[in-house]
């Protein structure tokens, strides 16, 4: 959705370098799973709406898992000690 609205560039097709990504940063994907669903109608509050946030909060607190981000509201909610985030730069 970001490189569709123009705030993010890649050099490559988002289905070339997504997969690249992947395998170079050392990262994984994760499935949506059935307890992340779960927990995202879960999360401590205040936290917003948007749902693809909050599936990615509730997935990195039920993995054990660090967000790597630039979203404010994500930063102020680790803050909180809601999840585990790390600004990206």
């Amino acid at each position: 959705m970001l490189t569709a609205k123009k705030r993010l560039a890649l050099d490559l097709p988002l289905e070339t370098w997504w997969p690249d990504a992947i395998k170079l940063g050392g990262f994984a994907d994760l499935p949506l799973d059935s307890h992340a669903a779960r927990e995202s109608t879960q999360l401590p509050e205040p936290f917003h709406a948007d749902p693809a946030d909050r599936f990615l909060v509730a997935t990195a607190r039920v993995h054990g898992l660090a967000l790597v981000t630039a979203d404010k509201s994500i930063l102020s909610y680790a803050k909180k000690g809601h999840v585990r985030a790390i600004r990206a730069r």
